[in-house]
């Protein structure tokens, strides 16, 4: 007779990075109970505890005797399409090798005798001394990035022709909103109900570096010569609209005024992007007594995930660039016009500049 040998394991990790109320910590790994490293079969954990300097999410598993199991922790965003689990992963563990768990050949179906790692719980993202994540890929959703450059925003008003300004992206779910809106008279106190199928992330890009954090308040503070990117995932772009708020920024104040908001319209991929998934849009600046007061153009990009190739957490980069590491220039020569079995190639230059 064959006994097959189960092992109770309880996965126990410590997140220190700031969650919001719609993320999860997952867990994935080489075995079947695991998921076998595909991300619609990651297993959720639950919240456990807050401390001081983090959460502590933990679940508990039953796993089918083997010798090694290996897996890694992740945080994303879960999405329930049709009862089924998608993943906005957020970010995930990339050490070269992965978690592991090391089991006695015992024919008991006790608890686990493991090769306890150097803490328990586990910390997210540490593993052997060694800290390394990455964010995600798109797993079935869809990227929608708004652009916008410090040239691109007009205010007619001469009062405020010279201000600094601040701007704040909110995604707007059309199908809830036209189930559930009231109308009211006052659309600047009109609130939108934020929606757990999106992921939104800003970066300012400027001279001296790029920051990539999540919105504050007040959105980001737009300078001269800035490059403001706004970062949105979702498994349902048509259905998604932007709503962009406008404050002016006094340095001697903390809160900041409101002067005005525009809307863009949802991207359709099959009507208005056609091949290139690349378009502008300049919109109006509504002002609070519903005046345009000026306009802003948009640089939008759709980001659509390959198809028809399943993306694993099993693979992880090799090599990284070391932290700090200025950017290198890399030159590259063609063939040239001396090669004898390739004539009609012109001699070429590619330079290329690397950055971490």
């Amino acid at each position: 007779m064959i006994r097959r040998v189960i092992y109770d394991v309880e996965f126990r990790v410590l997140v220190k990075e700031k969650l919001n109320s719609c993320d999860s910590v997952l867990v994935t790994g080489s075995c079947e109970q695991l998921g076998e490293w595909i991300p619609n079969r990651c297993i959720p954990l639950n919240r456990i505890d807050r401390i001081e300097n983090g959460e502590i999410w933990s679940t508990n598993m039953k796993i089918y005797g083997r010798e090694k199991v290996f897996y890694r922790y992740i945080i994303a965003q879960i999405v329930r399409i049709d009862d089924d689990m998608n993943l906005i992963i957020k970010k995930w563990e990339t050490f070269k090798e992965a978690r592991q768990l090391s089991f006695n050949s015992i024919e008991t179906n006790d608890l686990t005798n493991n090769e306890l790692s150097e803490e328990f719980p586990d910390v997210f993202g540490c593993y052997k001394n060694i800290c390394r994540t990455d964010i995600g890929w798109l797993t079935g959703q869809s990227e929608i990035q708004l652009r916008f450059h410090s040239s691109f925003l007009q205010i007619w008003s001469t009062k405020l022709r010279n201000k600094i300004f601040s701007l704040k992206v909110s995604p707007i779910d059309l199908t809830y909103q036209q189930e559930n809106e009231e109308i009211t008279s006052d659309s600047s106190n009109q609130n939108y109900t934020p929606i757990s199928k999106v992921f939104i992330q800003s970066a300012i890009l400027r001279l001296s570096g790029c920051e990539t954090n999540i919105q504050s308040d007040y959105g980001a503070v737009l300078e001269k010569d800035d490059y403001f990117i706004v970062k949105i995932q979702t498994f349902e772009p048509e259905n998604v609209a932007y709503h962009i708020d406008f404050y002016v920024v006094d340095e001697s104040e903390p809160l900041r005024n409101h002067i005005g908001f525009a809307y863009v319209l949802p991207v359709h991929s099959n009507h208005e992007l056609s091949d290139n998934k690349h378009l502008n849009r300049t919109v109006p600046i509504i002002g609070l007594k519903h005046n345009p007061i000026g306009q802003i153009k948009i640089d939008v990009l759709l980001i659509t995930p390959l198809k028809g190739i399943q993306q694993k957490f099993l693979v992880t980069q090799s090599k990284y660039w070391r932290e700090g590491r200025r950017p290198v220039n890399v030159g590259h020569r063609g063939l040239g016009k001396k090669n004898k079995q390739c004539k009609t190639i012109t001699q070429s230059f590619i330079n290329i500049s690397f950055h971490k």
